[in-house]
């Protein structure tokens, strides 16, 4: 199911009853979209969510919109090797299908800044020998993908990729690269230690941002400098991590053998359970987040 919570921790309505959430996203605080292995739901209240058609019958990996109408979602089909991008201008009522780039497996992250420029950071699955994944942008829309990094001999392929804006971004895999002109250049990053265990990026700002995993780094610079922390609170790794502002974040986190939501109000150092009084019964197996504000 979704929850969705309100002003002070409070948790206001239960949504939705749904299954193998694997994103959700809101425009504002009534319009979202969340997409589940097989479906595609949207919410035009901020409450009831509408299933929506899809070509798909075997997985969906992720969507994204950039607004209630225009969207994105990756996905694949049993009778197809390669995944397949698709996308609609009418809120889902009907998908173009589009090519992705020959040989992705799975699409692992997507963004879409507008309705001709993006980029996505693909898996081409196991085995992939020397190259397990890529990173591409799109400037017509999906239509053609350019590949801009890819790093040879990674066994994990990439970890995670994050753009601040179309030009500044990072690509996260066995080093940590960035980017000033949209990926047409990258540089890697000197200043990490190689022991640190991280797989994640998020950035606030142009100038602050967090790397984390079972380490978390963070800087205030734009990724010049980073400083490293050991957070308390989480009994295992991170899984995702939303901040709304410097100090105040939210975080997905294996919990014993479930997962559980925490927050943190210092900026990612102490973070608490929520809420602590539902240990291991609501907020047990939380999967992913979404904030259309810092409310």
């Amino acid at each position: 199911f979704v929850i969705k919570i309100k002003n002070n921790n409070k948790v206001t309505t239960q949504i939705s009853d749904i299954g193998g959430l694997s994103k959700i996203i809101y425009l504002d605080e009534r319009n979202g979209w969340l997409s589940t292995w097989r479906d595609i739901f949207q919410t035009i209240d901020g409450t009831i969510w509408t299933k929506q058609s899809s070509p798909i019958n075997r997985r969906i990996h992720l969507i994204d919109f950039i607004d209630k109408n225009r969207g994105w979602f990756s996905g694949d089909n049993e009778n197809e090797k390669d995944s397949n991008l698709y996308k609609t201008g009418d809120g889902g009522r009907s998908w173009k299908k589009l090519m992705l780039p020959a040989g992705v497996y799975e699409v692992r992250k997507m963004k879409f800044f507008d309705e001709a420029h993006g980029w996505i950071l693909t898996f081409n699955g196991f085995p992939c020998g020397s190259k397990c994944g890529s990173v591409f942008r799109t400037d017509d829309g999906g239509i053609s993908w350019s590949e801009v990094i890819f790093e040879e001999n990674a066994p994990n392929g990439w970890f995670d990729v994050h753009f601040i804006d179309y030009w500044n971004g990072f690509a996260l895999g066995e080093n940590l690269y960035s980017t000033t002109d949209g990926g047409k250049n990258w540089k890697i990053a000197d200043n990490i230690d190689e022991d640190y265990s991280l797989n994640k990026i998020t950035f606030l700002n142009k100038t602050k941002g967090w790397i984390w995993g079972k380490d978390f780094l963070e800087t205030n610079d734009g990724g010049k400098s980073w400083q490293h922390f050991k957070p308390n609170g989480f009994e295992n790794d991170i899984d995702e991590v939303k901040f709304m502002n410097e100090q105040i974040g939210w975080a997905v986190s294996y919990y014993s053998d479930h997962k559980a939501a925490y927050f943190t109000r210092d900026g990612g150092k102490n973070w608490t359970l929520f809420p602590d009084k539902w240990k291991n019964k609501i907020f047990d197996k939380t999967y992913k987040m979404a904030f259309p504000d810092s409310k």
